[in-house]
């Protein structure tokens, strides 16, 4: 008997496993169940081919069912009753599918993919606060008024001379001045003056006022789309 050591290597160990290819396994109740005939990478499972005295068994079990090694044989996690669960029927259509399987995934091995890369206008919106400067000065302008005005005049009126009369009429007292004496008489005149008187007043009222308002804008850039292209070469001669 082997020791626990041998036994349970981790799978983690066996991950590499071409190295079981050919190595006798043993179910958990350790029964002989046949040997590793390959691995499947693309089936992630390993393919166990036992002769029996009916004929030959085949099974496919996924590598997460292989426990480790017990000295030179590969032990698995499930019981021989258990292992009938994962036999396989036709071994022949099996291989055909597994071959089909690696076909793909050589043609896919075989593609190019090529990035065809094109941009695209990504149109975003800021707010952003302008200024309207509302200015009210004083506006000097020249206005004319027609005003009426009264004013007194100075008129004089000639009359004949009343000497003869008071020739006639000894009695009166008054008699003219001397010739050499000057005489000033002073006659009042009233007149109207005009006066100014700037007084002011509220003409009007403006209202100001905010309101939102949607306009549509065209937006245009250039944009680069790259365009795939095949350039035949002639390679003869």
């Amino acid at each position: 008997m082997t020791s626990s050591t041998d036994r349970q290597e981790p799978p983690s160990s066996i991950l590499g496993l071409d190295r079981i290819i050919g190595k006798n396994v043993k179910t958990v109740d350790y029964q002989n169940v046949g040997r590793v005939v390959t691995t499947l990478e693309n089936d992630d499972a390993i393919i166990i081919s036992s002769e029996g005295v009916h004929g030959s068994y085949d099974y496919r079990v996924p590598k997460n069912r292989v426990q480790g090694f017990d000295g030179p044989d590969l032990m698995l996690s499930i019981s021989s009753t258990e292992l009938a669960d994962y036999g396989i029927n036709d071994i022949k259509d099996y291989a055909a599918h597994l071959r089909s399987i690696k076909t793909e995934q050589k043609a896919r091995e075989q593609e190019t993919i090529v990035p065809v890369v094109e941009e695209k206008l990504h149109v975003s919106k800021k707010v952003v606060t302008d200024e309207v400067i509302i200015i009210k000065e004083p506006v000097t302008e020249t206005k004319t008024i027609g005003v009426s005005i009264m004013h007194e005049e100075l008129v004089l009126e000639k009359k004949p001379s009343t000497s003869v009369a008071e020739v006639d009429n000894p009695t009166v007292s008054e008699k003219p001045p001397p010739k050499n004496t000057r005489t000033q008489i002073r006659i009042p005149l009233i007149h109207e003056e005009i006066r100014i008187k700037k007084e002011p007043y509220v003409k009007e009222e403006i209202v100001i006022s905010k309101k939102p308002r949607t306009e549509t804008k065209t937006v245009t850039d250039f944009v680069i789309n790259e365009k795939v292209d095949t350039n035949d070469v002639n390679l003869e001669g």
